[in-house]
C-alpha cells in the first residue's frame, strides 16, 4: 500500500470507490429523511454507517487521505446516533 497522500493507480478501487459514492449520492436524501422517522430511524442510520464505512475503508485503500478524514467524522457521528 502507498503512502497516505499518494492517489493510488488501482483502478477497479478507484472505480469501486466512484461507483459505491455515486449511489450513496442518490439514496442520501431518502436516508436522511427517514432518520427523523422514528420507524425508519435505525434501518437509515445503520445504511449510512455502512456506506460511509465501506467508502473510507476504500479511500484509506486508495491512499485519499482528506477523504478518509471526512469520512471518520461522518463515521463517527452516526456511530453516535446508533
Amino acid at each position: 500500500m502507498q503512502s497516505m497522500g499518494d492517489f493510488s493507480t488501482d483502478i477497479v478501487a478507484q472505480e469501486e470507490l466512484r461507483d459505491r459514492f455515486n449511489t450513496l449520492m442518490d439514496e442520501i436524501e431518502t436516508h436522511i429523511m427517514a432518520v427523523g422517522n422514528p420507524d425508519t430511524y435505525k434501518k437509515s442510520v445503520d445504511h449510512l454507517f455502512r456506506e460511509f464505512h465501506t467508502i473510507k475503508a476504500l479511500a484509506m485503500y486508495l491512499s485519499i487521505a482528506p477523504m478518509v478524514q471526512v469520512l471518520k467524522s461522518l463515521e463517527d457521528i452516526l456511530g453516535m446516533m446508533r
